[in-house]
């Protein structure tokens, strides 16, 4: 196995000359191959790119020109995955990278992987003081691609060294990034870190509502509902609600939690309230 890592091959974990790098790794392999096939909307297309993968037993396939078209109802977006030098002057030069490619980026734009530093000092725990050098240089490349944390829940502190005695620390390493393209378009996506099992590192999984999901149900205030004595505890609960995100994911996650409530107060207090009516009306036809 060769593994391409900040500009350098490695091998045997033997540093080799620095090369520009172009993928990210290079796994031993039958063949590569590569295809300008002019075109992969049809499905015969890719009918014929799955029989070359198939029939030659490609282990890596570069598809060129497929020129996909944009279908109705799809949303363009771009996703960059990030795997950080653990040397500080060589995260100066994927910060410039990222500077750069933010000057032209109009779309939903989406960074996630391994940053090797962190945004804020509460984001380690254990180990050696912070140094606050190295986390300005990130929070200002941030800052200049007007990126912010997307919503997650799970592990808080992504990265896990697995030391004993006394040495072992947490860091949140491992982050999802996304731009207010992102954030306009799907403002309830979110990232679940899970536990990194035997890795040092939590895997990531990104999701944003479907569109059955995110087909909103009609939800009517009812004016009876504040007479209740739980009224006002539903809503400070709801408010208290802690959550990690950006400001208008919060409010609406805390406006989801206020319509649970007032349904359950509903269901609880309310629940018979048809019925109720139906014997008033019947008393009254007695009269």
């Amino acid at each position: 196995m060769e593994v391409m890592k900040n500009g350098r091959w490695l091998e045997q974990g033997k540093e080799q000359e620095t090369v520009h790098p172009i993928i990210w790794f290079v796994q031993t392999m039958d063949n590569l191959a590569a295809w300008n096939i002019g075109g992969a909307n049809h499905p015969k297309e890719h009918d014929e790119i799955s029989r070359l993968y198939r029939e030659n037993k490609i282990g890596f396939l570069g598809v060129l020109e497929n020129k996909l078209t944009e279908r109705r109802g799809m949303q363009l977006f771009c996703v960059t995955v990030i795997y950080a030098a653990n040397d500080h002057g060589i995260r100066e030069e994927l910060w410039n990278d990222l500077r750069a490619i933010s000057d032209h980026m109009d779309l939903p734009w989406l960074l996630m992987g391994d940053f090797n530093t962190f945004l804020d000092p509460q984001e380690k725990y254990g180990g050696n003081p912070v140094d606050i050098s190295n986390l300005a240089d990130f929070r200002n490349c941030v800052d200049y691609c007007q990126l912010q944390d997307m919503n997650y829940y799970g592990q808080h502190l992504t990265s896990d060294n697995k030391q004993l005695d006394g040495n072992r620390v947490f860091c949140k390493l491992n982050k999802t990034l996304v731009n207010e393209n992102w954030i306009q378009m799907w403002p309830n996506s979110q990232t679940k870190f899970l536990n990194g099992g035997i890795s040092y590192h939590s895997p990531m999984i990104v999701r944003w509502l479907s569109d059955t999901e995110n087909r909103r149900s009609g939800f009517k205030y009812f004016n009876m509902w504040y007479k209740a004595e739980e009224f006002n505890a539903v809503i400070q609960e709801a408010w208290q609600y802690e959550l990690n995100g950006h400001q208008m994911f919060q409010f609406n996650m805390k406006m989801k939690k206020v319509k649970q409530g007032l349904k359950l107060l509903n269901k609880t207090n309310f629940n018979c309230i048809d019925m109720q009516e139906l014997t008033l009306r019947e008393k009254l036809n007695e009269i």
